[in-house]
């Protein structure tokens, strides 16, 4: 839960704990300030916090669900991602232009890679031999090796203000997302250089874009299309990427913002959009993009979880959507409501996707909910 700035001083920074077979929270474990993500980490029963500001990780027991520890970072470890075994995690440091790297196996930082200004999302090579790592203050992206003496190869000029970036699953190309121009870059990963660029728009004409607006990309499960959300045009625009060109652009609710594949359980061959300011999700076919139909989040203003906490906060709980994860057998989805103070569950089961329930988490109203997992033992 990233806390509103209406939240009372002093007001403890919480991650909630939600059984799945009650649909309610059970307990939240106290972690550090303004926390962001959640990152299980492979093969162990352990997952790292990360954190708006600040300068570590939080080590959380899953089993327990218990604070552990913490990982020394530079400031602003916001985003991670792991090596392909897990041996490695890799953490930006949003405001000190570096990444960290950590041995998962002792919890300690083995290096620190120099990036450009304001690194926003780190991505590793499929071989686990290369990381790159979008600069959100400049216009490039860095390359480095994953492994030591993690050296940096590259500095690869892109658009303006990279947010994001995803590989595709062949490995053969990033693509990444600029906020600054409303463009995505095609980088091959072969010869490290851009092979093209696309606007996000029919008419290539930019909407007022700034450094700080969110581009969120994900590439559907065959590696054709990239997904791109454009939360200030409402819609999604997907790029061919064989192409390079953008194929189409779908309406979405307000805010638009992540693209995840259903790619097991009975809604599989679905996806399903969020929208971070909008009452809605998006249910598309991922490939050929095409839309489906809407699912409406937010319950009626007759229910408790429409209750108010502040002056001025309207509700109801479940406007604004982010992050979508699955439970094992893909029969339920569960999407973290940023800024509706919920969680949203979905019923897969009849392979049309539909709303269950939203559950209220700790903060109520004061509360983000903002990274989600399923953490399930076997």
């Amino acid at each position: 839960n990233h806390l509103d700035p209406h939240a009372p001083a002093g007001t403890p920074a919480l991650v909630d704990v939600i059984d799945p077979a009650t649909d309610e929270v059970t307990g939240s474990i106290p972690v550090g300030p303004q926390p962001h993500h959640i990152y299980p980490v492979p093969g162990l029963n352990e997952a790292f916090i990360s954190h708006f500001t600040g300068c570590s990780l939080d080590v959380v027991d899953l089993v327990h669900n218990t604070v552990i520890g913490q990982v020394q970072t530079r400031f602003g470890p916001r985003h991670l991602t792991f090596g392909p075994v897990g041996d490695f995690a890799y953490a930006i440091d949003y405001y000190s232009s570096s990444l960290t790297v950590i041995d998962t196996a002792n919890n300690h930082t083995v290096a620190e890679i120099p990036t450009g200004p304001n690194p926003n999302y780190p991505q590793l090579s499929n071989d686990g031999a290369t990381v790159f790592v979008v600069n959100s203050g400049s216009d490039t992206m860095t390359v480095a090796q994953a492994k030591a003496p993690f050296a940096v190869l590259r500095t690869i000029t892109v658009g303006q203000h990279p947010f994001d970036l995803a590989l595709t699953p062949d490995g053969t190309t990033l693509v990444v997302a600029n906020a600054g121009d409303d463009t995505v870059s095609f980088v091959d990963t072969a010869t490290l250089t851009v092979r093209g660029s696309a606007s996000l728009h029919p008419t290539g004409t930019p909407v007022a874009s700034t450094k700080s607006q969110k581009r969120n990309v994900r590439i559907s499960s065959d590696g054709r299309y990239a997904w791109v959300g454009d939360q200030l045009g409402a819609a999604f625009s997907v790029f061919d990427i064989p192409t390079g060109e953008l194929a189409t652009v779908i309406p979405a609710s307000g805010g638009a913002d992540i693209f995840t594949e259903l790619t097991i359980g009975p809604s599989r061959g679905l996806a399903i959009t969020t929208a971070r300011y909008g009452p809605t999700l998006d249910v598309v076919t991922p490939s050929p993009p095409a839309p489906r139909g809407q699912i409406t989040t937010a319950p009626s203003c007759a229910t408790s979880a429409c209750a108010t906490s502040y002056p001025g906060d309207t509700g109801p709980r479940g406007v604004g959507s982010h992050q979508l994860v699955t439970d094992p057998t893909g029969t339920r989805a569960y999407i973290s409501d940023r800024p509706g103070g919920a969680v949203t569950v979905l019923d897969l089961s009849s392979g049309q996707p539909r709303l269950l329930t939203n559950i209220p988490t700790s903060y109520g109203a004061y509360g983000f909910p903002d990274g989600i997992t399923y953490v399930w033992f076997t």
